[in-house]
């Protein structure tokens, strides 16, 4: 089956065609299967960073 993952960011402006990607998945997906690769494809759109902020300093 064929599924239209989107996403949004209300940061700033995508193109309506940059904001969706088409997936195929097994037509035999269960309603957990599908969401676990909606979630994967989804987060490939994304970038991320992080920085711990609770390390002590050595000295």
């Amino acid at each position: 089956m064929k599924i239209r993952v989107s996403w949004d960011s209300p940061d700033y402006y995508q193109p309506t065609e940059d904001t969706y990607e088409d997936i195929e998945v097994d037509d035999n997906a269960t309603e957990e299967d599908i969401e676990n690769v909606v979630k994967e494809t989804a987060f490939e759109h994304f970038e991320y960073g992080y920085e711990i902020l609770t390390t002590k300093e050595k000295k």
